[in-house]
């Protein structure tokens, strides 16, 4: 791995590992930023002596991750399948008693060399290639479309109530509140920011009361998305993941303190409907 003391961001590489964090100091106990997936492009700066690299996303996050959980990238491939469980095995062969390589997450995209009737060939750099199940996986259109029913997206999101919180997180092992909604409309490629100080700007603004289900609403620091009237879907360190709260005078102290911090609701899936 060539990086240079004075590079600026200008040596590509990718994350080899399933899931690896992004931290704001050169120091595990630093906090979490985010995490990045399996095959995830970033841009080195420098490394340092305890082992951490200075890298930039290509959406303009600059962290702090292990040397030994990056590697020069091996396939300019176009992806073309994303991970559609909680996390899927890559077997060595298109058999579920084949063994395992490697245990991949949520939402992380590959590039396929083929399929089966088992599924999809993909390499995992290294030489090393393997076998994901036709079950595990989405195809990746790339081309996005806010129109999707929002009872599919719904639907998507209510398959993780009970998983639990973590900051920075973006997966099902642990979602943040913006991690948790950004994971939820990737699956469908939707793009939308990492954080609730970039979210809260996109969408069209509805006044409360003319909300719909699918419609995102904004607290100090929180994002939650309406699945009916007055509930909510989101990931909650109050409650410890994903889980279902009511607003107002239906819910507990904790969501009656919600319903007072609405700073904003917006609009970003189109076909929105009560």
């Amino acid at each position: 791995m060539s990086i240079t003391k004075s590079s600026k961001y200008k040596t590509e590489l990718e994350v080899k590992s399933p899931l690896t964090d992004l931290r704001s100091k050169p120091d595990i106990k630093s906090e979490r930023l985010t995490q990045l997936l399996f095959g995830k492009r970033v841009y080195a700066s420098n490394i340092h002596e305890d082992g951490f690299v200075k890298v930039k996303t290509l959406e303009g996050d600059v962290g702090y991750i292990y040397a030994s959980q990056l590697r020069e990238p091996e396939l300019n491939s176009q992806k073309d399948i994303r991970i559609s469980a909680p996390s899927a095995p890559i077997y060595k062969k298109p058999s579920k008693s084949s063994g395992i390589l490697l245990r991949i997450c949520f939402n992380t995209e590959l590039s396929s060399m083929g399929y089966r009737r088992f599924g999809a060939y993909v390499h995992l750099g290294n030489g090393v290639y393997g076998w994901l199940h036709r079950n595990d996986y989405i195809p990746i259109h790339g081309k996005e479309d806010k129109n999707i029913p929002i009872t599919t997206v719904l639907n998507k999101a209510k398959e993780f109530i009970g998983t639990p919180y973590l900051w920075g997180g973006i997966t099902p092992y642990g979602w943040d509140c913006s991690g948790f909604i950004q994971a939820i409309l990737k699956q469908f490629e939707i793009a939308f920011p990492r954080d609730t100080k970039d979210q809260i700007k996109k969408g069209r603004k509805i006044i409360y009361g003319n909300h719909r289900i699918g419609d995102f609403v904004f607290f100090t620091r929180h994002i939650a998305m309406f699945i009916d009237e007055d509930k909510i879907i989101h990931s909650s360190l109050h409650y410890g993941g994903v889980s279902i709260s009511f607003l107002g005078k239906s819910g507990g102290d904790y969501e009656q303190t919600l319903f007072r911090d609405i700073k904003s609701i917006k609009r970003v899936l189109l076909n929105s409907h009560r």
